[in-house]
C-alpha cells in the first residue's frame, strides 16, 4: 500500500454517546469504499461496490428529491444533512491544520428515522441508471 497510494488520510471521529469510527482513504490506492465495524468484539465488514456512469446512487438521491418536489414533504430530515456535510466540513478544516483535533458542538442534534422511508435500491447491485417508478400514492 505504501507504493501505491501517495495521499492516504485517515479521519477519527468520537461521537457523543461514545462510539467511535475511523475513515480511511485511499483515493489513490483503491477505487470502491468499504465498511468494517467492531460490533460485539467481532469484525464485520463489507464492500460498497462503485458502479461507473450512471451513477445509480445518483439516480435514487434524484427519485428522492423529485418525491420531495412532488409531495413537498423532504425526504430526509434536515438535521441528516446539517451532520453529514458539518463532519466534512470538519474532517477538511482538521486536515488544513495538519490533523488537529476538532470539536463540533454544532453537530449536537439528533433526529428520527424518516418517515416514509427515504427510495432506496432494492437489488444488491443496481443496473444501468436504476431508475424505478413512482408509486401510485407519490
Amino acid at each position: 500500500m505504501e507504493e501505491g497510494c501517495e495521499h492516504p488520510v485517515v479521519l477519527l471521529l468520537e461521537y457523543n454517546d461514545g462510539f467511535k469510527a475511523a475513515l480511511l482513504l485511499l483515493r489513490d490506492y483503491i477505487g470502491e469504499y468499504g465498511y468494517a465495524a467492531r460490533v460485539r468484539g467481532r469484525v464485520q465488514a463489507t464492500a460498497l461496490n462503485v458502479i461507473g456512469a450512471p451513477a445509480p446512487s445518483f439516480s435514487y438521491q434524484c427519485l428522492n428529491i423529485e418525491a420531495m418536489f412532488l409531495s413537498g414533504k423532504p425526504r430526509y430530515p434536515a438535521a441528516r444533512t446539517l451532520l453529514a456535510s458539518g463532519a466534512i466540513d470538519a474532517a477538511m478544516e482538521s486536515l488544513y491544520r495538519g490533523g488537529a483535533r476538532l470539536e463540533t458542538p454544532h453537530l449536537d442534534v439528533a433526529y428520527p428515522a424518516p418517515e416514509p422511508a427515504p427510495i432506496r435500491p432494492t437489488a444488491p447491485r443496481p443496473q444501468g441508471a436504476s431508475r424505478v417508478p413512482f408509486e401510485a400514492d407519490v
